[in-house]
C-alpha cells in the first residue's frame, strides 16, 4: 500500500500529508501510528507529537516555527496555530588560505592564453548560468541587460532598429502599403563597443 504521509527529516516533529486525509484517519510512518484530529489536505502538515504552547516546530531538521497554542499529536499545522521562527544564523570561520599544488610537471608546458598588460597570462572566463526554476528566467534577463552594455558586450537589437525604421516611415506620412511593404532591414551602424575584458 502506498504511504499517505512522509517525514522529511528524522528530527522533524511534523509529518506531511501526501494525499487529502480526514479527521479520524489512522496513518502510519516508520512503524508509528497517528490518529488525525483534523482534516489535513495534501501537502499540509500535522504534528507527530504533542507540542506545548510556544514549543518548537521542526521541519527539514531545523526550527521553522513556534506553536501559538498547545497541539496534540495529530493536530494540523495552520497559520493560526503556528508562527514563523528560525534559529540564529551562524557563519563559520572563513578560510582563505590554501595549499599551493605541485605544478612541476607543467613547468615547461604552455597554453594559448590571454596576455595581460601587467605581463601575466590568463584564460577566458565564461559564465554559464542555469536557472533551476522558471521564475528565475526574468532575473537572468535583468542580469544580462545590466551587464552586457556596461561591459561592452551588447550586440544591439535588430528588432528595435526595425521598429524605429517603421516609426520613422509612419512619421513621414507613409501609408499602410508603404508600412507593410517597406524594407525592414536596418544596417547596424552603431560603433563597436570597447569591451572592458577583451
Amino acid at each position: 500500500m502506498r504511504s499517505t504521509i512522509i517525514k522529511v527529516h528524522p528530527d522533524d516533529n511534523v509529518l506531511v500529508a501526501l494525499a487529502d486525509l480526514k479527521k479520524g484517519d489512522v496513518v502510519t510512518n516508520g512503524g508509528e501510528s497517528y490518529t488525525l484530529l483534523d482534516d489535513v489536505k495534501a501537502k499540509h502538515k500535522f504534528v507527530s507529537e504533542a507540542i506545548p504552547e510556544s514549543g518548537d516546530v521542526i521541519m527539514y531538521g531545523v526550527l521553522v516555527g513556534k506553536t501559538q497554542i498547545s497541539l496534540q499529536k495529530g493536530n494540523i499545522l495552520t497559520t493560526s496555530n503556528v508562527k514563523h521562527a528560525a534559529n540564529n544564523f551562524i557563519t563559520g570561520e572563513r578560510k582563505t588560505s590554501w595549499n599551493i599544488p605541485n605544478v612541476s610537471e607543467f613547468e615547461n608546458r604552455s597554453f594559448q592564453g590571454y596576455h595581460r598588460t601587467d605581463g601575466n597570462v590568463g584564460t577566458s572566463n565564461y559564465w554559464l548560468v542555469i536557472p533551476l526554476v522558471f521564475c528565475e528566467n526574468r532575473n537572468l534577463k535583468v542580469l544580462e541587460e545590466a551587464l552586457t552594455t556596461p561591459l561592452g558586450y551588447s550586440r544591439g537589437n535588430a528588432y528595435h532598429d526595425q521598429v524605429s525604421n517603421l516609426v520613422e516611415l509612419y512619421n513621414k506620412g507613409g501609408n499602410i502599403d508603404a508600412l507593410l511593404n517597406g524594407p525592414l532591414y536596418v544596417e547596424n551602424t552603431a560603433p563597436k563597443q570597447k569591451r572592458i575584458f577583451p
